[in-house]
């Protein structure tokens, strides 16, 4: 059954990597081996969480991924996964390319409600994580142009301030146990 559900998954991952064909900033896709095995083009560089501390000119990587980002919607999809910091590559020579579209939405003008619905959920989640990794979650950095693209659902906020509060205890302990 595993096989089954992992294969449906990367046949769903090659139908998305086809629609954002040619978009700067996403691989080019080969298509799939006999073994529904995915052939993407190979990135020379490292995953945005390995580079996010020594990453070259900031503002112009994060521009080029806001790009790449909104090219990807104007093409009918969204990612829903760019929270996680190994979904974004960083090429050597700095550029950024998006991986992994398992999770991801294709959206066409005939969607009726829930899917038109979730897909731009999924666009706010991809556009807000875009904002959490340019400034590393400091929130009240955020200026006022890119203020524009940022919309935290309910659940994100939930989240955080679940983390801030997990993090404040866990601090306070950590302090204890160094006093003693």
């Amino acid at each position: 059954m595993r096989g089954f559900i992992d294969r449906k998954f990367i046949r769903h991952e090659n139908k998305i990597y086809q629609v954002l064909k040619g978009i700067k900033g996403v691989p080019k896709c080969y298509g799939l081996t006999e073994n529904s095995d995915l052939i993407l083009e190979f990135i020379e560089g490292d995953s945005f969480r390995n580079v996010e501390q020594t990453l070259d000119n900031r503002d112009q990587f994060f521009k080029d991924l806001l790009e790449v980002i909104l090219c990807m919607h104007k093409a009918g999809i969204s990612h829903g996964d760019l929270k996680r910091k190994d979904n974004i590559l960083v090429s050597d020579s700095n550029q950024p390319y998006l991986i992994d579209f398992g999770t991801a939405l294709h959206s066409k003008p005939s969607d009726t409600w829930p899917k038109s619905w979730l897909f731009n959920v999924f666009k706010q989640t991809d556009l807000n994580a875009w904002i959490k990794h340019k400034y590393a979650r400091n929130y009240d950095l955020i200026n006022e142009n890119d203020m524009t693209y940022y919309s935290p659902n309910a659940t994100e906020k939930i989240v955080r301030i679940i983390r801030r509060f997990w993090r404040t205890i866990t601090l306070r302990n950590y302090r204890k146990s160094k006093k003693q």
